[in-house]
């Protein structure tokens, strides 16, 4: 009966064990898909400040006053970190703003 017992201990520990490097290894993976990355909208001098600023706030969802700081910060700076997330959420307002014209990398 105690063999018995210890076996079924011994099995829980290994249960435990196993059920622990599974967790591990998700989390590891959960941060990779969740790796933040930047997007950055450079400076043209070509286009409009109206025109940068709608483009901000149709695809990038930014309110008035986020879009004009951005676009200010732009135009000073040269360029300008517009928004953060993964590289899943960045690329569809990458492509969006190249497609306006507007020179958008991800970094």
């Amino acid at each position: 009966m105690e063999s018995n017992l210890r076996k079924v201990q011994h099995v829980k520990q290994q249960f435990r064990m196993g059920t622990q490097k599974k967790k591990q290894h998700s989390a590891t993976e959960e941060v990779e898909k969740e790796k933040r990355y930047s997007l950055f909208l450079h400076n043209d001098d070509f286009h409009s400040f109206d025109y940068v600023i709608d483009a901000l706030m149709d695809i990038c969802h930014h309110s008035t006053q986020q879009a004009t700081q951005c676009t200010y910060l732009v135009h000073f700076k040269g360029k300008c970190d517009i928004k953060q997330g993964s590289m899943e959420y960045l690329r569809p307002m990458r492509q969006a703003l190249s497609g306006r014209s507007l020179k958008a990398t991800i970094k």
